[in-house]
Order: structure tokens, then C-alpha cells, then sequence
């Protein structure tokens, strides 16, 4: 990774949905411009989702707007995806989920790789911005 500091953290959250419906928002990166603050855009290049699938993204990141892929490096259908990037920095993010009574238990852990000041910043405010994630999207799933 080459980082000088890897940030951690894991926000949980029962959603109000089945889970093969969450699943399926989960995994669709192209819903990522729903709940991702700075995304613009996030398209498959090829089909997805899948293991290995790689999607582009479009984000506005300190300022500047870039386009970046971001790989699918776990898949198990209604139960985990997970995706990868390197860039603007490392960060590897998913979703854990759990059939709970009609609902959906989801647990979505985070792991940025940083330096200077932005592993400051993260440090104070990266839970927050992974807990208003998970709201988000718990909003958009329930009020379906």
C-alpha cells in the first residue's frame, strides 16, 4: 500500500429491505452516485457485478474531479461484495449482509490507505461519512 497510516472502521445498520434487494443496490456501482458524496458517476466496463469486475468512477475529490477504476475483489451473491481502488488514494470497501426477520442486517467495513494531512482529516471525520453512507442508503432502500 505504501501508506502512512490505514484508517479502519465498520458502520452497522438493519435495513428495512429483503436481502436480495439490498444485495442487489449494494453490488450495482452504478448506484454509488446515490450515497457516495463527490460521485458523479460510476459505470461497469464490461459486465458487473462480478468478481473481478472493474467499474469507472467519477468523483470530485479535494477539489479536483477525476475518473478512477475500482474493482470488484470479493463476490458472494446476498451476502458480501466487496470493491478496491488506488486511487485518489487506497480504499477498500463492502458490505456485509445478514438475512435479519424481513429485514437485512448490513455491516460495511472501510479501509483507506493515507497520508498527512488527510489521515488527520479522516481520523476526525471518517466515521461520520461511513455512518451517513449507510443512512443514505438505508433511506434510499426503504423508501421504495
Amino acid at each position: 500500500m505504501g501508506v502512512g497510516f490505514v484508517y479502519r472502521y465498520t458502520a452497522q445498520r438493519v435495513i428495512a429491505r429483503p436481502t436480495a434487494e439490498v444485495f442487489g443496490y449494494l453490488a450495482d456501482a452504478t448506484r454509488q452516485t446515490e450515497w457516495v458524496h463527490g460521485v458523479s458517476r460510476c459505470s461497469w466496463l464490461g459486465d458487473g457485478p462480478a468478481p473481478g469486475a472493474v467499474a469507472e468512477q467519477t468523483m470530485t475529490f479535494l477539489g479536483k474531479t477525476r475518473t478512477v477504476p475500482m474493482t470488484v475483489v470479493e463476490y458472494q451473491p446476498e451476502r458480501r461484495v466487496v470493491f478496491e481502488k488506488q486511487e485518489p488514494m487506497y480504499i477498500r470497501f463492502g458490505f456485509e449482509l445478514e438475512e435479519d426477520g424481513g429485514s437485512t442486517l448490513v455491516r460495511y467495513p472501510v479501509e483507506m490507505g493515507l497520508r498527512g494531512i488527510l489521515g488527520l482529516l479522516v481520523r476526525l471525520v471518517g466515521h461520520k461519512e461511513i455512518d451517513g453512507d449507510l443512512t443514505r442508503i438505508a433511506r434510499r432502500l426503504e423508501t421504495r
